[in-house]
């Protein structure tokens, strides 16, 4: 992580194409009926979940979707907390979800966590990894800077590493609509 100012409006955009390429990645699996988006409902965004996949046995997994631009870093960003200011969980720590599709938007690479097996391998480990903090403004609705920030706080965990424990899965999905600046 760079010591870059992140901009809400900017990383909303990037979620948006990140999801696109998830949900369509997975409506080609044969296995998967269908998805409901539960961003919208109170109950699922207090449980940090975005979406319910169906599968055609009728059963459903509650996924979170996560995109990341740093690439090029060769870390994912393990956010253990959201915002330092109100002391809020961070998505990992935060999602009832299953699984955490956490994708690279730039380089159209998706890893799927299983999020409880994750998190007890990341308890296990997290005293090895960087403790990176990530700066936030939030723009006004004009695209404005408004002087007001929030602070994330996580851990740096090397890709590498990550590719090699069996609760992950690593696919390459691509994004045709990204291109890096």
């Amino acid at each position: 992580m760079s010591n870059k100012v992140h901009y809400m409006q900017d990383s909303v955009k990037v979620g948006e194409l990140g999801e696109k390429a998830v949900l369509n990645f997975l409506l080609t699996k044969n296995y998967v009926q269908s998805y409901f988006d539960v961003r919208g409902e109170k109950a699922y965004r207090e449980k940090d979940v975005d979406y319910i996949i169906m599968f055609i046995d009728k059963s459903r997994h509650p996924i979170e979707i996560k995109t990341d631009t740093y690439s090029h870093t060769g870390y994912i960003f393990y956010e253990f907390i959201s915002c330092i200011e109100r002391n809020t969980l961070g998505c990992f720590q935060k999602t009832k979800a299953r699984w955490i599709f956490y994708y690279f938007v730039n380089d159209g690479t998706l890893y799927i966590i299983h999020v409880r097996k994750f998190r007890y391998w990341y308890e296990e480990n997290k005293c090895r990894f960087k403790t990176a903090t990530v700066t936030n403004e939030i723009l006004d609705e004009n695209g404005k800077h408004t002087g007001k920030f929030f602070h994330s706080n996580g851990h740096l965990i090397p890709r590498v590493e990550i590719e090699h424990l069996d609760c992950v899965r690593k696919h390459h999905i691509g994004n045709a609509e990204f291109q890096t600046a």
